[in-house]
């Protein structure tokens, strides 16, 4: 990860102007904390926490944070501003913020292959570069040379990460009504993102790496997996086949040389990632960023109901995705529908998601509930950036819990075919199980 200190002050800027306007009051959350994730837990004990169980720790952390501020704080909203500034800013450097949540995603993807590795938030050093270290050049090797897919999506991981933060956050700003705590934090992560990919893509990026490059020295386990995340993602996009060794030696003379400059890539590869630049700037239609939670609407079988829409841009192992999330909330439903498109270097092919949370059939006990979410896509074949031909795949998740007071038991199953689904670790076909719980506060 680049230097974080100049990017959360520019969030700082945007979102402060909008944090004021934002209504703070006591709504009930539910929050599923995932115990069990099978199979990741048993193929990569070690390296816990899953995706899964990682976004929930992190989503988690912050709702209670932020709800707590608003409360002890709603006589006093400068006072609760500057404490919630302070939070996310310190947030940024603790295990269960944002940015320990962006490297556990990288550490997942190495995790199920049985690659251990060291988050440094847990070192507590607050540098302005984050890495994942004491990984060995051959774990790397075999996994570019065994799964060149898993190996690129690596890379993209933890902007993954963050944007699949800001999604759950919406969600429950949408269909819990949970005003306008988060805004702060949605900025942090969409223009960190961004910066990201601005800073991957010019002759900066060649500085950061000489830096890091010197402070390292010969000590392979002090390097980070991968350096500028963005740079890596690009060039293995287009060179999935390359043998990881053909990097080069490390300047050092010990060991890969791992990290990626902008001058490394060729004039193509260096468009594509300013194109990715360009594109990531779709993140920002996202009313919620702004504190426009929710928009009324009137339909005739559905009477009154709550609206809002925006689109994703993410980085995948064949190129990359746009999606367009409209969410819906009524009387009778709360429902979310997305509609994707993705590209490689070829061709683009699309995809569609419905999830229906909190639903109640007729089948079900009153104090069962039930959330489930059904996809289809094509994607590139086998995930490739250079392939002609889509494949037909999707996916299917269903979660049940049982209220009992302010926590429900809960148990997920999620079945999927190949394919690229965001906050899914496996490419592969695959089944997961979650055995769990749901804090609900307030009931």
């Amino acid at each position: 990860m680049p230097p974080l200190l100049r990017r959360q002050c520019h969030a700082l800027a945007a979102g402060t102007a909008l944090l004021v306007t934002a209504p703070a009051h006591a709504v009930t959350l539910e929050s599923p904390i995932p115990i069990i994730d099978h199979p990741f837990v048993n193929q990569a004990p070690y390296a816990m926490p899953s995706m899964a169980q990682s976004l929930a720790l992190t989503k988690t952390f912050y709702q209670y944070g932020h709800q707590a501020i608003g409360e002890d704080f709603a006589d006093s909203p400068r006072a609760g501003y500057l404490t919630l500034i302070g939070f996310d800013l310190i947030a940024t450097w603790l295990p269960l913020g944002n940015s320990w949540l962006h490297e556990e995603w990288h550490r997942a993807v190495m995790g199920r292959y049985g690659i251990d590795s060291h988050n440094e938030i847990y070192d507590f050093n607050f540098e302005e570069v984050i890495k994942v270290y004491d990984v060995d050049d051959a774990e790397l090797v075999h996994l570019k040379d065994q799964h060149p897919a898993d190996h690129i999506r690596l890379s993209s991981a933890g902007l993954e990460a963050q944007y699949e933060l800001n999604h759950a956050l919406e969600q429950d700003t949408f269909f819990a009504r949970a005003g306008g705590w988060h805004i702060l934090l949605l900025w942090m992560n969409t223009l960190n993102n961004i910066a990201y990919l601005d800073t991957c893509a010019s002759r900066d990026a060649d500085e950061l790496t000489r830096e890091e490059t010197a402070s390292e020295g010969a000590d392979i386990s002090a390097r980070d997996f991968t350096g500028l995340d963005c740079n890596a993602w690009v060039y293995d996009l287009h060179r999935p086949a390359e043998p990881y060794a053909d990097r080069g030696t490390h300047p050092s003379g010990v060991g890969i040389d791992r990290y990626r400059d902008y001058s490394d890539l060729t004039r193509a590869e260096q468009d594509y990632l300013k194109h990715m630049r360009d594109l990531s700037l779709l993140n920002l239609v996202d009313p919620f960023l702004f504190g426009r939670n929710q928009f009324r609407g009137q339909h005739r079988r559905l009477g009154d109901f709550h609206w809002n829409m925006t689109l994703r841009h993410h980085l995948t192992p064949f190129g990359y995705d746009v999606s367009a999330n409209l969410f819906l909330l009524s009387a009778a439903s709360q429902r979310l529908v997305t509609v994707h498109s993705y590209r490689n270097q070829k061709d683009a092919w699309l995809g569609l998601e419905w999830q229906q949370f909190r639903d109640a059939p007729r089948w079900l006990a009153a104090t069962w509930r039930l959330d489930w979410r059904m996809a289809l896509w094509q994607q590139p074949q086998s995930l490739a950036f250079t392939a002609d031909d889509g494949k037909w795949g999707g996916a299917l998740t269903l979660r049940g819990y049982k209220a009992i007071g302010n926590w429900a038991p809960y148990a997920q199953l999620e079945a999927k075919t190949e394919g690229w689904l965001a906050g899914n670790v496996y490419l592969e076909p695959n089944y997961s199980v979650q055995l769990g719980f749901v804090l609900r506060p307030g009931q």
